[in-house]
């Protein structure tokens, strides 16, 4: 009887182990871990288009003329506001222009142009 009492103290001293164990890995897996996300820098990209144009032409831009930077030969095109938000850019003399925008992305564009 001694040897039964002894080998139930042991196993229950042994269960009581590895229950303790188990519990403690499962508190500290349970624990929240805040999780790792790898951010990009936020950077502005500038898209850049060389455009040649034969006089007479046109451009189509979805953006109101008060939102289009021009700069150069002005006088080489013509902003022509058709609807609230869009405008077409007609090259109507020679010469060479600087278009610049923010598209819908917060990109900046720049269109170099060349009226030919």
């Amino acid at each position: 009887m001694k040897k039964f009492m002894k080998a139930c103290t042991l196993s229950l001293a042994a269960l009581g182990a590895l229950t303790f164990f188990q519990t403690e890995g499962a508190h500290a897996a349970a624990q929240p871990k805040e999780p790792v996300i790898a951010k990009a820098p936020i950077m502005n990209k500038v898209i850049t288009v060389n455009r040649t144009l034969p006089v007479g032409s046109s451009i189509a831009v979805s953006l109101p003329a008060s939102q289009i930077h021009v700069s150069g030969a002005t006088y080489a095109i013509q902003l022509d506001q058709t609807a609230p938000n869009f405008t077409w850019i007609r090259a109507v003399q020679r010469g060479s222009v600087t278009v610049s925008y923010y598209n819908s992305l917060g990109e900046l564009v720049i269109n170099y142009i060349t009226v030919r």
